[in-house]
Parts: structure tokens; sequence; C-alpha cells
């Protein structure tokens, strides 16, 4: 596979944080042959000792030969910039570490990817007094946003056409007994009714967790004759429960 960005992940027993700058503006990373590797500082701690550093690599070969980046730190005079490790032009349509606060009016989250798919803060998230972000000791990327499942969720600020096929990543942590919607995508404008409730429940490829605590993934629609009726398909289940408290991919 070709142009992945991978994590590398740095805590104090692997990287002495005392000769780097403070804020990592001075890593940079290379190919043996000396070409260098677009490079994005997610996170970066010098405090405690932990960051998190995203490399795109040009090529992942299918053999069990060692391949080896060169990671380079010191220069006083090196600036932070914007390499795009995240490219648009490779499909991403949004790549949100949600690891910061929201900020701005209305709140949003940032975007690394070039495509400027800013997530906006909605419900509870999307207020000034919006709850903290978890901490980076207690992500397991530096970081991340808790979602009570109930009035707390993000929004991206772009509109898709419905991709036939795509690839979706997240880490999430949970011990809910509820279930409930974990990502989808939204057909706004059209309004069913279910359990009583009036509102938009055309959530479309969709991924959830059951009250049982498996992950299902599938999509849901509206009859245009049986407006108050939703269409149910699935494409999969996971083999065991996830809400464990621990954090999966």
């Amino acid at each position: 596979v070709v142009n992945i960005p991978l994590q590398l992940r740095l805590d104090r027993t692997n990287f002495d944080f005392t000769q780097a700058r403070a804020d990592g503006a001075d890593i940079r990373f290379s190919k043996e042959d000396g070409t260098v590797l677009p490079a994005q500082v997610q996170g970066w701690d010098s405090a405690q000792g932990l960051a998190r550093v995203w490399v795109r690599v040009d090529t992942v070969f299918d053999d069990s030969l060692p391949h080896k980046l060169i990671m380079y730190w010191g220069n006083p005079r090196a600036i932070v910039g914007d390499t795009a490790v995240f490219d648009s032009a490779e499909g991403y349509m949004g790549v949100w570490h949600l690891d910061t606060k929201p900020t701005g009016f209305p709140l949003a989250f940032t975007d690394a990817s070039t495509a400027r798919n800013v997530p906006k803060a909605m419900g509870m998230l999307g207020k000034a007094d919006s709850m903290p972000a978890i901490g980076a000791a207690d992500g397991y990327s530096m970081g991340g946003i808790p979602l009570n499942g109930k009035d707390a969720y993000i929004l991206a600020s772009k509109n898709y056409t419905g991709p036939s096929s795509f690839m979706v990543s997240l880490w999430i942590r949970t011990t809910s007994t509820e279930g409930g919607k974990i990502l989808g995508f939204v057909m706004p404008g059209v309004n069913a009714t279910m359990a009583g409730k009036v509102g938009n429940f055309n959530f479309d490829r969709v991924i959830y967790m059951d009250d049982d605590g498996l992950v299902r993934a599938g999509f849901t629609m509206r009859s245009s004759n049986y407006p108050s009726v939703l269409g149910y398909w699935q494409s999969f289940t996971a083999a065991r429960p996830l809400n464990d408290g621990k954090w999966h991919h």
C-alpha cells in the first residue's frame, strides 16, 4: 500500500525530550535514501514525556523485511510546516484527532486533513462551557472527547453524496449498556416516526452498538409510501462485546 500515515508514539522510554524543542517543531523524517517524508505533530508534551507524530510513508511492503525511517531533531531554527500527511488528494474526507477543546464561534474542532472538513461541536459540546477534552494520559492517541450518547456529538461541516464504498477509522471506549450510534451519514430533510417520536432517523451507512455491547454496521432507510416504517439491513456484527471500558479501534 502507498501513502499511508503511520503514528509514531514517543515517551520517555524511547526518546529524550530534553534534546528537542518544547513543541516538537524540529522533528523531521526521511527514508534511508534521504527522501524527506511528510510529518505532522499531533501532540507534544515535553513535561509529561508524551508525543504522537504522524508520518506519511510512501510505500509499505507486503514482505517481512525491515524498513527503516530516519528521525531528526535538535535544529533550533526549524519551524512547524503544513506537510499534508492526510491529503484529500488521497481520498481523505476528514481527519479529526479531537484531542483539544472546541474553539471559535460556533465552536468546532480541527480537521487535520487538507479537506478542511471542520467537525462542528453540537449539543452540549457546542456550548461555551462544553466538557473538557480527555487528557493525553487517558486517551489512546493523545486525548479525546467524552460523548454522552444523548446531547453531545460532532457533525461534519461538509455534505457529501453517499459513497458506494468508503473506509472509516476511529477509537472508542465505553462501558455503556444502552447502545447507540457511533458514526454514520445522515440524509438531511427527511423525517420519520419511530417509537412515537418524529425526527430525522434516516441514518445511512451507520456504525452502532447494541445494548449488549456488540458493534454492528448497516443502513436504515425510509419508504416514501410508508413514512413511519424504516427499512433495516445489517452487514456485520462484532464477534464479541466492546463495552468493556477498553480502547478499541
